[in-house]
């Protein structure tokens, strides 16, 4: 029998297949974990550098996601409420509906968080009320696994970072002035977000193995691939792929 670390040399994608059936006790992982149910520290790089209202680098083992909150303003003629728009760069997607799914659950996400913060996206200015449009470009720069739930964590840390500019009306057109108005977010209830991704390996009905925060590698090898992404008490999303059929 060739020896575990000879085999993780020469082929690690067969010596990943052994761990995930049980059949290693004493193994690595592609990252350097030694436990399946070892998960990663979501790690923010940094806030508020990269321009915008509000912005966020986050890394999640090997994954790289930045994001960006922009700020445009216009009249309200109706009683609804102003609008987020998600931009998710689509290159680190298998295909368009992918990342349609990818952009879709995200601000699904991103509007649940908004109404559970007590957030507006309208502001007075002049007696006049106007509505705020939130641009949010989301850019991933490195990925390797857990993709879905760096994005998440991303865009809530540049929403949280955000804060509205005061506005004012100069013959009907409005400006943004470099002061500010509010925070987008309120600080308080604090609503921060865990997002949990797990890969599972095996066939239904028989043994199966679940690997935390899985690696690109440890995805493409797994059967269903589960992201859920709570705050608090409140499931704000759960979403499948694998033997449910479904895209994540």
């Amino acid at each position: 029998m060739i020896k575990a670390d000879v085999l993780r040399a020469i082929d690690p994608v067969e010596y990943l297949a052994k761990v995930h059936s049980g059949e290693m006790g004493d193994f690595t992982r592609p990252d350097g974990r030694k436990s399946l149910d070892e998960a990663h520290e979501v790690k923010i790089m940094s806030k508020h550098t990269l321009g915008g209202i509000g912005s966020a680098v986050v890394q999640i083992g090997g994954t790289v996601v930045s994001a960006q909150v922009g700020f445009e303003i216009g009249y309200a003629e109706d009683e609804s409420d102003g609008e987020l728009l998600v931009a998710i760069s689509p290159d680190r997607f298998s295909d368009r509906l992918e990342h349609a799914l990818a952009q879709a659950r995200s601000e699904g996400v991103f509007r649940a968080l908004l109404g559970l913060t007590g957030a507006t996206l309208t502001v007075t200015v002049d007696d006049e009320d106007m509505l705020v449009r939130l641009p949010l470009t989301i850019t991933i720069m490195d990925a390797d696994g857990c993709v879905m739930a760096a994005v998440l964590q991303a865009g809530w840390a540049a929403l949280c970072d955000a804060v509205l500019p005061v506005v004012t009306l100069d013959g009907g057109v409005a400006r943004m002035s470099s002061e500010v108005l509010r925070r987008l977010i309120p600080l308080e209830p604090a609503r921060p977000i865990a997002v949990e991704t797990t890969a599972g390996y095996g066939k239904a009905g028989g043994r199966r193995h679940v690997a935390r925060d899985p690696t690109a590698l440890e995805e493409h090898q797994a059967s269903t691939l589960t992201v859920e992404v709570t705050s608090g008490e409140d499931c704000l999303g759960r979403y499948g792929a694998g033997v449910d059929g479904e895209a994540l």
